[in-house]
């Protein structure tokens, strides 16, 4: 080639290959999933508000964290505008992150250091742990064997460091201080000066929780005065400068009433004689501790085998831990069984026949709040001699477009939990005389994938338990295929308004963007790749695929590319897990957005067996098919 033949042509296409080689590993390092590996866990996130985020040692890309998340050594941890966190280390000693602020965690042998960067950190820290806790910050440090420190770092660099309880050594241009509980230090420079703390602030005490049964909450500020003063001011802000003032009030006595909403606060108090660290509290919404599954009274039947009981209820932000018990009592007075768990859910199959009674205990990470026990239910456990044959879920009396029934068409039923094979049958007939398929599929669902032709269809479901034995039939699902969209709603059920509405319907078909995946299952078993394919759009060139995996109600977003192909193959898999995902697809002429179009789908692998009546929801499709009436 002419260009490389000049020495300058040569160094010019050997700096382009570089580039090119660092953004990718760039954008590699970016895109993949953060995995802790066999690194050192030494602490957890015990509460967490809003972002907060960790980064590892040899990673560029910060990682959100969530209540209950681990903590490795030498993770860089930082806060956002109003957020922070309470993180509790294996030893005992809990750290607690004011909003904006960060440090670097690094607890090796018997020297346990953190560096400390910018914001505000209260620290508690017990003694008996190994080593004492040293925090640095530039050329000062500050150690502390056992007690509670409050430190503050202003954008200028000045330190303020209040010593509630134990003793802190401080190391400031190479002099050593020793500030004793009751006792605050200021760190101008080089320059340290050490006072009394000119206020005890004692109720609500810091990173206190207050639970209200209401919007509002009336609020009991109480103090004390170490110093004389002339003049006081009481104040509560939004945030931790008191850049802006929610309330205050001059020259209060030693408590203040003050009717709060919901939501984070800071308080302290101002003199001629010197200010109070501020103190942080929660004004929260109080959450009812309350059941699942399973209802109450259900019946559950076996055959063969113990039924595995799933034992759910509703998730609280303030709990450290739950405590499931179960009981042949309704009083509970001797246990059948006690199961300590961070989770909102357990699972067990060795209860006895019979009624049995369960309820939940919620222990709060917080010594401000109270355990809370939930209501009591019970439900009965059965022995059986025949199984219970599956139910149809869907399709029940349902239409769909022929050319889009053979991806996106799905079967789905529930059943025992006994029966862990299904044999799925389709035919033309009700009678079932001629069957046109005859699949075998080892989870509540299936796609056909059957290039069938217009026209009504059948499907039945019988099931199999793990040593052959089978169940009935379910009774006959009804779908039909139809050529045009203008077939999907049988008009002999529909009103005129329901007409007036279904041709909406019908255009907005006609129209769709997206045709895979969509509103489906997709079954990554085996596979090294997931296809998405949409229409063309005539209006535009340019086409932004999207991809977000559904994370309790929100979209977290994953992968994102730009192409004028109208379909993409996603080659690394490891970005996906089980669950519900969503995708879209923005259609761009130049800058301009045309248009867009989202659809849902599900990823399954061969662990996964059932589906659950969320996901069943969740892929339900509104417009793609319409359900006729029962």
């Amino acid at each position: 080639m002419k260009f490389l033949n000049s020495r300058e042509n040569k160094i010019l296409a050997f700096l382009i290959l570089n580039a090119i080689l660092f953004v990718t590993l760039f954008f590699f390092d970016l895109n993949k999933k953060i995995d802790i590996g066999n690194r050192k866990i030494i602490g957890t996130v015990e509460f967490k508000k809003n972002t907060v985020q960790r980064k590892l040692d040899d990673h560029i890309v910060w990682e959100s964290l969530d209540t209950n998340s681990p903590i490795t050594n030498k993770d860089t941890i930082r806060s956002e505008s109003l957020s922070d966190a309470i993180i509790r280390l294996n030893d005992g000693t809990e750290i607690n992150l004011d909003e904006n602020s960060m440090f670097f965690l690094d607890i090796t042998g018997e020297d346990p250091t953190i560096s400390f960067d910018q914001g505000s950190i209260q620290i508690k820290k017990k003694d008996g742990s190994a080593g004492d806790l040293k925090i640095q910050s530039n050329n000062k440090t500050i150690e502390i064997k056992d007690g509670e420190l409050n430190i503050q770092k202003g954008e200028n660099g000045n330190f303020n460091v209040q010593v509630e309880k134990g003793n802190a050594l401080i190391t400031s241009g190479g002099k050593q201080t020793n500030v004793a509980s009751g006792k605050q230090a200021d760190l101008t420079g080089n320059n340290l000066a050490i006072s009394n703390i000119p206020f005890d602030l004692i109720s609500p005490p810091n990173n206190s929780i207050i639970q209200s049964n209401s919007d509002t909450k009336t609020v009991d500020f109480k103090w004390k005065a170490n110093v004389q003063y002339s003049k006081l001011k009481f104040e509560i802000s939004k945030n931790p400068n008191f850049t802006s003032i929610f309330k205050s009030s001059e020259y209060p006595k030693s408590s203040f009433t003050e009717s709060l909403p919901l939501g984070s606060y800071y308080w302290r108090l101002v003199s001629d004689k010197g200010k109070s660290i501020p103190y942080r509290f929660h004004v929260f919404k109080e959450e009812e501790l309350s059941l699942k599954f399973p209802e109450n009274q259900t019946e559950l039947t076996y055959v063969e085998k113990l039924p595995l009981v799933n034992f759910q209820w509703n998730r609280d932000q303030f709990t450290k831990e739950y405590i499931l018990e179960i009981s042949e009592s309704p009083n509970f007075d001797s246990l059948l069984a006690r199961q300590i768990t961070r989770s909102n859910s357990f699972s067990m199959d060795n209860l006895n026949v019979g009624k049995i009674y369960w309820r939940v205990k919620a222990i709060p990470y917080s010594t401000d709040l109270p355990e809370r026990t939930s209501s009591s239910r019970y439900f009965t456990i059965k022995k059986g001699s025949n199984f219970t044959e599956p139910k149809i879920e869907r399709p029940i009396n349902e239409r769909f477009l022929v050319s889009a029934f053979k991806e996106q068409g799905i079967l789905i039923w529930s059943s025992s939990s006994e029966l862990v094979k299904y044999e799925v049958s389709i035919s033309k007939e009700n009678s079932f005389n001629n069957i046109l398929m005859k699949k075998v599929s080892l989870r509540n669902f299936i796609q056909p994938k059957l290039n069938l032709t217009k026209g009504e269809y059948y499907w039945r479901v019988k099931g199999f338990s793990a040593s052959g034995k089978e169940s009935k039939y379910s009774s006959n699902g009804k779908f039909t295929l139809v050529d045009n969209a203008s077939d999907l709603v049988d008009k002999k059920e529909e009103s005129s308004s329901e007409l007036e509405d279904s041709t909406v319907k019908k255009n907005e078909i006609s129209q769709k963007l997206l045709k895979y995946p969509v509103d489906t299952v997709v079954d990554l078993s085996g596979e090294k790749s997931l296809s998405f394919s949409w229409n063309k759009d005539s209006s535009g060139f340019v086409y932004i695929l999207s991809i977000y995996q559904d994370e309790n109600g929100k979209k977290k977003p994953i992968h994102q590319i730009k192409t004028k192909e109208s379909n993409y193959k996603l080659k690394d898999l490891t970005i996906l897990d089980e669950g519900k995902f969503s995708w879209e697809v923005t259609v761009l002429s130049g800058t301009k957005q045309i248009r867009k179009e989202s659809g849902k789908f599900i990823i399954a692998l061969t662990k996964l067996r059932n589906l659950k009546p969320s996901d069943i929801e969740f892929i339900s499709p509104s417009v793609l098919f319409r359900e006729g009436k029962k």
